[in-house]
This record gives structure tokens, C-alpha cells and sequence, in this order.
């Protein structure tokens, strides 16, 4: 029994499906024109929503024994009067999405686009 060699259309068509996954790599980096808005959260209500395309300067907001910073590029907890300090230990938060809790002091920071749309309601 001979082996068959690659014929021109399974090149094409690998070539294709190799096309498709680079694009569908890329896809959720492409749209970001759209300005991040940081939503400050304590005990489950929104206190504050910040624009952050609309700062000039950075800031830094104490709410619930948590200081936070807020950047153009940017958002982190700074400090925290609680005991473990994991909210502080978790960084930058730069994309749509992210998110940062300090859990005691009961703030969540999150990150969000302007025009963000609504792409699944689950009960």
C-alpha cells in the first residue's frame, strides 16, 4: 500500500483553517477603541463610576479602609487595612472584565467598556 502525498486543495485548506485561528486569536484585541470606565463597588452598590479616558492626572480613592488607584491605562488597590492584603498583591487591572476584590473591606473594583453590550442574561 503507497502513501499518498498532500495534494494542493489540503494545503489550501490547512492554510484556511490556520488563517481562521489566528484571526479568531486576535478578534478580542481589536476592539478597543472604546474607553474603559472603572466601577467602584462596596457591599454590593455602585458608589462611584470613573471614565478613566477622562483623567488627566491619576487618582486615588480611599472607600472602606481600601485606597485605590485610578490611571488612564489603568486601575489597582494601593493599600488595605485588611489582614492578608490580597487585593493589593493582585496588581494592575488594564482590560475589560478585569476584576479585584478585597474581600473583608467588601469593595470590588472592575473594569468595563463604555460601550459594552449585554451578550448573555442568565437566571
Amino acid at each position: 500500500m503507497k502513501a499518498e502525498r498532500i495534494k494542493a486543495g489540503d494545503w489550501l485548506l490547512l492554510a484556511l483553517l490556520g488563517v481562521c485561528c489566528v484571526l479568531l486569536f486576535l478578534l478580542p484585541h481589536l476592539k478597543r477603541d472604546a474607553p474603559l470606565t472603572a466601577k467602584l463597588i462596596v457591599n454590593g452598590e455602585v458608589v462611584e463610576t470613573v471614565s478613566l479616558s477622562t483623567l488627566n492626572e491619576d487618582v486615588t480613592k480611599e472607600i472602606a479602609g481600601c485606597e485605590i488607584l485610578l490611571t488612564r491605562n489603568g486601575v489597582r488597590f494601593t493599600a488595605a487595612d485588611c489582614p492578608d492584603r490580597r487585593c493589593v498583591k493582585q496588581g494592575w487591572l488594564k482590560e475589560a472584565g478585569d476584576t479585584a476584590a478585597c474581600v473583608p473591606n467588601r469593595v470590588v473594583v472592575t473594569l468595563e467598556r463604555d460601550d459594552a453590550e449585554i451578550d448573555v442574561v442568565a437566571y
